[in-house]
């Protein structure tokens, strides 16, 4: 019966102060907000006579509500019924704050799992995303082996794109290093046919890499003595 009076009293303020904003002078709307006064009034009435009737037979009799009263309020810091009608509302163990902060906590906790479980998802799709780029991008650059121009740019491509990729991988090998992990570290068709993402491979990668450019650019200066012939 309180908070249900409440509520309306709450309603009732808004409709006043509708009545009270700029640009509410037509006719239809001063009317129609004069309308939903009447209503939210009559309806406080009717709560406000059930909480006195609720009120006199409690153990503690609450002070009586006037109708008159309830509708003068202007803002709610002169509600105070809800201090009347609760009892040791400080004492609930919700009103604790250190068991408010508890709560959040473990509720964080709990969410932390549940994201756990979505990140396992995203990081085996990762994963065989960059294995899946990788292996087309280099079966791109063999099958183009023959056209010297499309497979220096294909080769370009795949030197800059094996690059990044391999940044993923060691970032989802120190990911599967983490104590802890129990998603699926499988590689799936990997450009190097390996099962996993071997770290030392990876050291060794740049060296590679850089015999791959040598070998580039060898290729590109071929390229340009054809063209000045």
């Amino acid at each position: 019966a309180v908070e249900s009076l409440e509520a309306l009293v709450v309603q009732h303020l808004f409709e006043l102060l509708k009545a009270n904003l700029a640009g509410t002078a037509g006719y239809k709307l001063r009317q129609h907000i004069s309308k939903a006064i009447s209503q939210w009034s009559f309806a406080i009435r009717t709560a406000s006579d059930r909480y006195n009737k609720l009120a006199a037979e409690q153990k503690n009799p609450a002070p009586v509500l006037e109708y008159s009263q309830v509708v003068s309020y202007t803002w709610l810091g002169k509600f105070e019924l809800l201090k009347c009608s609760r009892h040791d509302i400080l004492k609930k163990p919700w009103a604790v704050p250190s068991n408010r902060e508890l709560a959040v906590k473990y509720f964080k906790v709990i969410c932390a799992q549940e994201e756990i479980k979505h990140l396992y998802v995203e990081i085996r799709r990762l994963h065989e995303w960059v294995n899946a780029k990788d292996a087309h991008l280099l079966v791109m650059a063999e099958g183009t082996a023959g056209d010297e121009y499309i497979a220096l740019e294909i080769n370009a491509k795949y030197l800059t794109h094996r690059r990044v990729n391999n940044v993923h991988c060691r970032h989802l090998q120190q990911i599967y290093n983490l104590k802890g992990f129990s998603g699926d570290i499988k590689d799936n068709n990997s450009a190097q046919h390996n099962n996993t993402i071997n770290s030392q491979e990876l050291d060794n990668g740049d060296d590679e890499e850089d015999d791959f450019l040598f070998g580039e650019v060898s290729r590109m200066q071929k390229c340009l003595q054809r063209m000045l012939i």
